[in-house]
C-alpha cells in the first residue's frame, strides 16, 4: 500500500513537472473579479472625504519578471506589472473606505484630499508546492514601502510593507495555476490591513485596526508557515498523501528564517547552496 501510494505521488509531481518546468510562461495581472466574495474593509461606515493615491513612474511601473526559488518548476518564469497592480488595489481598497473615494491625479492639489497615500512594491518572490498528491499551492511574499499622511503634513503609516511569505488557495494538480488570484489576493489583504491601520490612526478609534483579519489561511507568520512545511515534510517522509518535494519544503522554511531576520544572508546564501547541492546529488534534481 505504502508502495502504491509513493508511485501516485511519482506521477502527479511528474505531471506537475511537465506542466510547470521547461519554458513555461505565465502573468498575472489587476483582476477585481479574482476577489469575489472577499469582505469589505473593517469600519463601520464610509470615513467622510477623498484619498490621493500617489506614487512615482518608477513605482508605477515597476514590472516583476522571474523564476521561482523553489526546485519545483525552476524553469517557468512569471511576469506581473506589480506596480500597476499596486495602484489599483489601492485605489479600490480606499474607494471601500471613504466616501469621496479614491483618485490617483498626482497633479493634484493636496488640500483637496482627506489623505495622500503613497505605496510601493518593489521586490516579489514565489515558489511552487503540493500540499497532497493531487493539489498544487502558489506561495508569494511581496515587500516594498508604504507612507500614508494628512494634507497638514501629519504622518499615519510609514513603513516598510511586507507581507510576509504567503499561501495562496490549492488548485488541483491538472490545471493551470490563477497566478492573478494568487497576487491580487495577496495585495488586497495587505492594503486592507494599511487601510484600516490609517483610519484608525486618523479617527482615534480602536475599531478599525485587525478587525477584518487576513483572508488567506495560510499567511506567512513564521510559526504557522513552519508548522505547516514541517507536516507536509515529515507526512512526505513517512509516505502518506503529503506530496511537497523535501528540497522546497527545506528551502521555504529557510528563506522564511531570513525573512524573519533569524539568519543574516551570509548563513541563508551558504545553507542554501548546500541544499541545492543535495537536491542535484538526488534522483530527481532540479526541474
Amino acid at each position: 500500500m505504502k508502495s502504491f501510494v509513493l508511485m501516485l505521488q511519482s506521477v502527479a509531481l511528474l505531471v506537475l513537472a511537465l506542466g510547470l518546468s521547461g519554458c513555461s510562461s505565465f502573468s498575472a495581472q489587476f483582476d477585481r473579479s479574482t476577489l469575489a466574495g472577499a469582505p469589505a474593509v473593517a469600519s463601520p461606515e464610509k470615513l467622510p472625504g477623498r484619498v490621493l493615491i500617489r506614487m512615482s513612474d518608477a513605482a508605477r511601473n515597476y514590472v516583476f519578471s522571474g523564476n521561482p526559488f523553489s526546485h519545483m518548476a525552476r524553469g517557468s518564469e512569471l511576469t506581473a506589472p506589480l506596480g500597476e497592480m499596486t495602484e489599483q488595489m489601492s485605489l479600490l481598497v480606499f474607494n471601500e473606505m471613504f466616501d469621496g473615494g479614491a483618485v490617483t491625479d498626482g497633479l493634484a492639489d493636496d488640500s483637496a484630499f482627506r489623505l495622500i497615500v503613497e505605496p510601493t512594491v518593489n521586490a516579489f518572490e514565489y515558489a511552487y508546492y503540493t500540499p497532497s498528491m493531487s493539489l498544487i499551492q502558489i506561495a508569494g511574499h511581496m515587500q516594498g514601502h508604504i507612507r500614508i499622511t494628512t494634507p497638514a503634513g501629519r504622518v499615519l503609516v510609514d513603513r516598510p510593507l511586507d507581507t510576509g511569505l504567503v499561501h495562496g488557495e490549492p488548485y488541483a494538480i491538472l490545471t493551470t495555476p490563477n497566478h492573478s488570484q494568487v497576487l491580487n489576493n495577496i495585495l488586497y489583504d495587505e492594503m486592507r490591513l494599511i487601510a484600516e491601520e490609517a483610519a484608525e490612526a486618523l479617527t482615534g478609534a480602536g475599531n478599525y485596526s485587525r478587525r477584518s483579519g487576513r483572508r488567506l489561511s495560510h499567511r506567512g507568520e513564521a510559526a504557522t508557515v513552519g508548522a505547516r512545511m514541517e507536516s507536509f515534510a515529515a507526512q512526505t517522509s513517512a509516505g502518506s498523501d503529503g506530496a511537497v518535494d523535501g528540497g522546497d519544503s527545506a528551502l521555504m522554511r529557510l528563506r522564511q528564517e531570513l525573512i524573519n531576520g533569524k539568519i543574516d544572508k551570509a548563513t541563508y546564501d551558504a545553507r542554501k547552496r548546500a541544499l541545492s547541492g543535495d537536491a542535484k546529488g538526488g534522483a530527481g534534481g532540479d526541474l
